[in-house]
C-alpha cells in the first residue's frame, strides 16, 4: 500500500482534543482528507511538538511529533532538522501540505533529493497573490521555491486558481473543501444568537464583530476566538472589550468535535475577515442551516450565487443593513437556511471530493 504523509504543525488537537494546538481551516481540511484517504493509502501525519509522545497512533493514522512552535534562536536552528528527520522516518511516497510557510520549501527540497512527490494545497489568497512572499523574506523565498517546485498544486476556488497562474504560471486544480455530510442539520434547532468563530488574528478583524454587537443590543451574540501565540495583545484587547458587552458571550476555545452545535443553534454566521481561501466556518454554518453574512470574503461569489446570505463587499454599513434585514424578514431567512443545507450537501461531500483526491494521489504514486 502506498503511503501519504501530511505535514501541518497545528493539526495535533484534531487527533487529541485535549491539546491546545490552534487549528484553523487548513488543519480541518487536511484532517478530513486524511481520514477519508486512510481507506486507500497508509497515512502518516507530521505535527508540531505539543507535549505528546514522539510517535502516536490515532484513528489508524501514525502521528509524528516535530517542531516546537516557539520563537527562540535555538528553536529556529533545530526546527528544520527535526522536520527533516520526521520526513525521513515516514518515508512516504507523497508529501502533502497546506498553507504558506518556510516548511513548504523544506519539504519540497526533501522530496527533490529523495525523489518523492510533493503536493501543495493553497489555503488563503496570500498563498497565491505573492503577499506572503513579499512580506516574509527568508520564509517567503522557501515558500516560493516549494510552491513552484511542487509536483501538483490544488486550490480552493477559481480566484486563487487565476492568481496562481498569473503570479507563478502554475496550473492548479480546484478541489473544494470537504466535510462529512452525515453531520448535516436535519432537525429544527432553536436559533437564538448571532455567531462569530475565528482565531483572534488581526486579519480576521475581530474588533469589527464587537462593533456589530453594539449596534444590536436586543440580540444575543456568541464569539468563539482562540488566542494566537504571537497576537496575545490583540486577544487580551478583544476579550476585555467582549466582557463589557452584556449581550455577548465570549468563549476562548471549543473543540472541533463540539463546535458544530454552536453553528446549528445560530441565527446568522458573520464573517469579518479581510481575506480567506474558502472558510471552513462558512461550510460549518451551511451544515447547520445558518445563513452567512460576510463583510468581504465571498470566494467565487458562492454566497450570492447560491442565495446563502449576503456579502457586503467590504462595507460595514451595508453589512449592518443586511443583518437587520434578515432578522426582520423570516421568509428570507428560511429560504437562505434551506439553500445552505442544499449547497453543502451538493458541493462539499467528502465522499465525492475524496474520490478526486484519490485519483490525483494515485497518479502521482504511479509515476
Amino acid at each position: 500500500m502506498k503511503k501519504i504523509c501530511f505535514v501541518n504543525m497545528n493539526a495535533y488537537s484534531l487527533f487529541n482534543p485535549n491539546s491546545n494546538a490552534p487549528i484553523g481551516g487548513a488543519e480541518v481540511d487536511l484532517y478530513t482528507l486524511a481520514n477519508y484517504l486512510k481507506k486507500y493509502f497508509q497515512i502518516d501525519f507530521i505535527v508540531g511538538d505539543w507535549g505528546q509522545e514522539k510517535v502516536e497512533v490515532h484513528q489508524g493514522i501514525k502521528v509524528y511529533k516535530s517542531i516546537k512552535l516557539q520563537k527562540t534562536v535555538w528553536n529556529y536552528l533545530k526546527a528544520p532538522f527535526l522536520l527533516w528527520h520526521n520526513l525521513q522516518v515516514s518515508g512516504a511516497d507523497v508529501y502533502l501540505m497546506e498553507s504558506a510557510g518556510i516548511e513548504v520549501g523544506i519539504v519540497a527540497v526533501f522530496c527533490k533529493i529523495y525523489r518523492k512527490k510533493f503536493l501543495y494545497r493553497t489555503a488563503h489568497d496570500i498563498d497565491c497573490n505573492r503577499e506572503f512572499i513579499k512580506e516574509n523574506k527568508i520564509a517567503g523565498y522557501f515558500y516560493k521555491y516549494g510552491l513552484e517546485g511542487a509536483d501538483s498544486v490544488t486550490t480552493q476556488n477559481k480566484d486563487n486558481q487565476k492568481m496562481l497562474w498569473e503570479n507563478h504560471k502554475i496550473k492548479a486544480k480546484i478541489l473544494k473543501n470537504a466535510y462529512q455530510i452525515d453531520n448535516l442539520a436535519t432537525k429544527n434547532y432553536d436559533k437564538n444568537y448571532i455567531l462569530w468563530v475565528a482565531r483572534c488574528s488581526k486579519w480576521k478583524r475581530p474588533e469589527l464583530f464587537l462593533r456589530i454587537v453594539k449596534k444590536f443590543p436586543e440580540e444575543k451574540f456568541v464569539m468563539i476566538s482562540p488566542m494566537v501565540s504571537d497576537e496575545r495583545d490583540l486577544f487580551n484587547q478583544i476579550k476585555q472589550g467582549a466582557s463589557q458587552l452584556t449581550n455577548l458571550v465570549f468563549i476562548e476555545r471549543v473543540s472541533f468535535f463540539e463546535i458544530q452545535k454552536y453553528f446549528n443553534k445560530a441565527k446568522i454566521f458573520l464573517g469579518t475577515s479581510d481575506y480567506e481561501g474558502f472558510p471552513n466556518t462558512y461550510l460549518q454554518a451551511c451544515l447547520g442551516g445558518t445563513p452567512i453574512i460576510s463583510l468581504r470574503v465571498n470566494p467565487d461569489n458562492f454566497i450570492t450565487e447560491n442565495n446563502l446570505g449576503y456579502c457586503a463587499n467590504g462595507k460595514l454599513d451595508l453589512m449592518l443593513d443586511k443583518i437587520n434585514y434578515i432578522l426582520n424578514h423570516p421568509d428570507d431567512w428560511l429560504e437562505k437556511s434551506r439553500n445552505a443545507l442544499k449547497y453543502v450537501k451538493k458541493n462539499h461531500n467528502i465522499n465525492i471530493i475524496g474520490k478526486k483526491w484519490r485519483a490525483i494521489l494515485e497518479k502521482l504514486t504511479d509515476n
